[in-house]
């Protein structure tokens, strides 16, 4: 026999719309980061040789704790038609000031070394053209843009921000079991059993109910397999 009844499940969801929302403008911020920052184009050391062979590279900044070189290009050079092209399709073209290009190194000392015999294969006059920089960036802008960490570690975070996104989405939904759930279990079940009909709390205990069942089994086969 299937209960029956016209109720509607709590029209004041309110707090469940709530966690939606939030979550999907958090998401919405993070991504707007990526997609409408203009972050300067990433470049090999071939490249970046070819830019300093080419005296088009008018600055180059070292940012020591992060392992990356921004490269800033001369104004004559952004007129040339290959850089023009690419930055274009980055929006970075009427960006006059740089950085236009990023060179990320496993080693700011080897990078610092081989640029040290780039310029020296190349003669001292070209020494004069490149404003070199060293700095160390905690600034919050730089820190949204790149965690302030290196390439492992940012690949560890991002793992880490996957996992914390779905606990939070399991737990989001696990925990309505004693509010709105139970609500659609009381409405929409059929709680009766051989003419007795089973308050909708009781569903609260399948789960802790499994947990004790269960438990010593796996128990088992942890210290059995494991």
């Amino acid at each position: 026999m299937k209960k029956k009844s016209n109720k509607k499940i709590l029209n004041n969801n309110n707090f469940n719309n709530q966690i939606w929302i939030v979550f999907l403008v958090s998401i919405f911020i993070y991504l707007s980061f990526g997609f409408f920052s203009t972050k300067p184009i990433t470049i090999d050391y071939n490249r970046f040789q070819k830019m300093i062979k080419s005296h088009d590279v008018s600055k180059i900044v070292v940012i020591k704790n992060q392992e990356i070189v921004e490269i800033s290009l001369k104004e004559e050079a952004l007129l040339n038609t290959t850089y023009k092209d690419e930055l274009e399709s980055s929006s970075l073209v009427n960006n006059t000031f740089g950085p236009h290009y990023r060179l990320e190194v496993s080693s700011i000392e080897s990078f610092e070394k081989r640029y040290d015999d780039l310029i020296s294969s190349l003669g001292k006059g070209n020494t004069t053209e490149i404003e070199y920089l060293t700095e160390s960036r905690t600034d919050i802008y730089s820190f949204l843009q790149t965690w302030g960490l290196n390439r492992s570690e940012k690949g560890n975070i991002s793992m880490l921000l996957l996992l914390f996104i779905g606990s939070v989405l399991f737990w989001a939904g696990f925990d309505q079991g004693g509010s709105s759930l139970n609500l659609f279990a009381k409405d929409y079940t059929d709680l009766f059993i051989f003419g007795w009909e089973m308050p909708a709390t009781f569903l609260q205990v399948a789960n802790p109910l499994m947990v004790v069942i269960f438990a010593p089994f796996f128990a088992a086969f942890w210290i059995n397999n494991v």
